[in-house]
């Protein structure tokens, strides 16, 4: 028993000893470390502390722009649906003002610029054709030209469309009374030259104001030439047509004597009669359309009216 007691002894000093050793082994190796180890393992520490620090703090915006988005403070997620989501847009510098369009002529107005217009070609262009026919049909491009502008004008666009149909008028009219007015036959198909380009533009629905213009002033001019024709007043029409103006009332006053007949009476009252029923039927629609055309079929009548007049007067 002793001697194990001995060895036992023996065995827990060397253990002892041997802790010993690693301990200082350890404290040297340490001490033996050169200071750049120790230098960089202290800017690591900082680094990694720095790097932890700002992934729990974000800059201010950073954080806005998480709360926009349903993040709290907190880093607890909140859904947002898109559909509530609203977009605020930049109010533009400046606002564009609409175009100014003048207001489309009233139903009065229209009746009032039919019969005046078709008063035009009887009145301004029959003189100067006489004249001067070779400027007469030149102007029909200066019309064109003024109704060419008005169209692209927001405020005188409309203007641009009777303007239109106004220089299909005075086309016709420059072309027969210029050089065919010794030709009463002839005077209708001119006048109706302009027809399928009036009947084209109501087809495309372009230029209706101007295409119902012609068209009616069309109207009576044949309701005219069919008064004309039916009373027997083709020769005196040339007769008027060969003479100088000095020359025309005695002609006029024999006229005038054809007419006062029973047959002159009874067609009188058919074409007037023609010419009421078509304007008082477009006067039925509340279209401005229909009341240009009918401002230029009951001109017609009155220009008619006017000429009867003048020619009673100079043969009393």
């Amino acid at each position: 028993m002793p001697g194990k007691s001995c060895g036992m002894l023996r065995k827990l000093k060397r253990l002892s000893e041997n802790r010993q050793t690693l301990s200082s082994e350890r404290s040297n190796g340490l001490l033996r470390s050169p200071p750049s180890s120790t230098i960089t393992g202290l800017l690591s520490l900082v680094a990694v502390f720095s790097f932890k620090k700002g992934m729990n703090s974000s800059p201010p915006a950073l954080q806005d722009q998480r709360t926009d988005q349903g993040i709290d403070q907190g880093g607890d997620s909140v859904p947002v649906d898109p559909a509530t989501v609203v977009v605020e847009r930049a109010e533009p510098a400046f606002s564009v003002p609409p175009p100014v369009i003048a207001p489309f002529p009233s139903l009065w107005q229209g009746l009032g610029i039919g019969a005046f217009l078709v008063s035009g070609p009887v009145f301004l262009e029959a003189p100067l054709v006489r004249a001067w026919p070779v400027g007469a049909l030149a102007m029909t491009l200066g019309w064109l030209g003024l109704a060419w502008w008005c169209d692209r004008q927001t405020r005188w666009k409309w203007w641009g469309d009777i303007l239109f149909g106004f220089s299909l008028s005075w086309f016709a009219g420059a072309i027969y009374w210029g050089w065919f007015r010794w030709e009463p036959a002839l005077h209708l198909p001119l006048e109706s030259i302009g027809v399928p380009i009036a009947i084209a533009c109501l087809w495309m629905g372009r230029g209706r104001l101007g295409s119902w213009f012609y068209l009616g002033s069309l109207l009576g001019t044949a309701v005219t030439d069919a008064y004309l024709w039916s009373v027997d007043l083709i020769p005196y029409w040339k007769r008027v047509m060969q003479v100088e103006p000095d020359a025309i009332a005695p002609i006029l006053a024999d006229a005038l004597t054809q007419m006062n007949t029973p047959a002159g009476f009874i067609w009188a009252v058919v074409c007037a009669s023609a010419l009421l029923l078509a304007g008082g039927m477009a006067l039925r629609s509340r279209r401005v359309v229909a009341w240009i055309f009918a401002g230029a079929v009951l001109n017609t009548l009155a220009v008619d009216g006017l000429f009867w007049l003048t020619a009673m007067l100079g043969q009393a």
